[in-house]
């Protein structure tokens, strides 16, 4: 069951593209036409026409739905921690964008999306290449996770069973006193990175000259040494739950707290560093943190978006570039 959060406007893309992108239907048309439903006030033109072809459909729903929401991005490895095989992505052979996350999977908490510093709007071509200018932006060199699937150690399966094991005993003190202290960060933020998202951390981010400490995780659908990081921000709304006074097996809603994120972006084969388009395909999510935890600064996004980016002289550019996702 989604949680809304706003009843009146009903959710956000991504949630509806975390149920639908593993749906099945008689008829593919089927697919779109009833995601159109839910998000009826942005196709009110938009007939059941089953003698369009699929793939025009396909892309007309999607350009539509990433016009008016770019939560489509806040999407994430698509692996299971020590469990069975992914399933399949049902969208997957229409030959979507890699902004679409048919090769991921979407976080289900209702998403709000800033983007602030992006300098206009962005567009998507008749080819489904999605524009986003803007002369903020930011590069980061990735670790893999040993739980993400992508680090040499995932393929040893002693090693992943002990880390498995020290990963779900988080908060109990067999043998958790021996992790080292960046063990024990990487640790915290994985678990977190799993609870807040439901979805796996692949990578870790950590900023140079700083403390583990302030280390971030990333769920990324493919390995990438370096990533893209541009303005647009995502606001997660984590419901949390507390025991009904009548029953302790009851769980009813008690807040929520907030979970930022950004979208990340892996360069597409050789590009020319100084020009100002480059092709990028959308590949994850970078979790910045919660208010709350003293993880990031304020619980105004706007302000967030100031001080990753502004803060920093490397994030900012004299011009503004066309980055194409493709």
């Amino acid at each position: 069951m989604l949680d809304f959060v706003n009843q009146e406007q009903g959710g956000s893309v991504n949630q509806a593209l975390s149920q639908a992108h593993f749906r099945t239907s008689s008829k593919e048309h089927d697919k779109i036409f009833s995601l159109a439903n839910i998000f009826h006030e942005m196709f009110e033109d938009m007939g059941m026409d089953y003698e369009m072809d699929t793939k025009t459909t396909f892309d007309h729903f999607y350009r539509t739905v990433a016009t008016n929401d770019l939560s489509i991005l806040c999407f994430g490895s698509n692996l299971v921690l020590n469990g069975p095989k992914p399933r399949e992505n049902t969208m997957k052979n229409h030959q979507l964008p890699s902004w679409t996350g048919v090769s991921g999977h979407h976080i289900h908490h209702y998403v709000t999306t800033t983007t602030a510093l992006i300098d206009s709007y962005h567009s998507i071509s008749s080819d489904m290449k999605l524009y986003i200018p803007t002369k903020y932006y930011k590069k980061l060199t990735l670790v893999p996770s040993e739980y993400g699937g992508f680090s040499p150690l995932s393929g040893d399966e002693q090693h992943v069973a002990h880390h498995v094991s020290m990963y779900k005993k988080r908060g109990t003190s067999v043998g958790f006193r021996a992790i080292v202290e960046e063990d024990n960060a990487l640790l915290d933020w994985a678990i977190k990175m799993e609870t807040v998202s439901t979805r796996i951390a692949t990578h870790y981010h950590q900023p140079p000259n700083t403390s583990v400490m302030q280390t971030r995780p990333l769920s990324l659908t493919e390995d990438c040494e370096e990533s893209l990081i541009l303005p647009i921000l995502f606001k997660s709304y984590f419901q949390v739950l507390k025991e009904a006074e009548e029953s302790m097996l009851l769980k009813i809603h008690s807040m929520y707290r907030h979970f930022y994120y950004l979208p990340v972006f892996k360069r597409c084969g050789e590009n020319n560093s100084t020009a100002k388009e480059e092709r990028y395909k959308a590949i994850g999510i970078y979790l910045l943190g919660c208010p709350e935890y003293g993880e990031v600064g304020s619980d105004d996004p706007n302000e967030i978006l100031r001080s990753f980016f502004g803060d920093d002289n490397d994030a900012v550019h004299d011009e503004v570039k066309e980055f194409i996702i493709e």
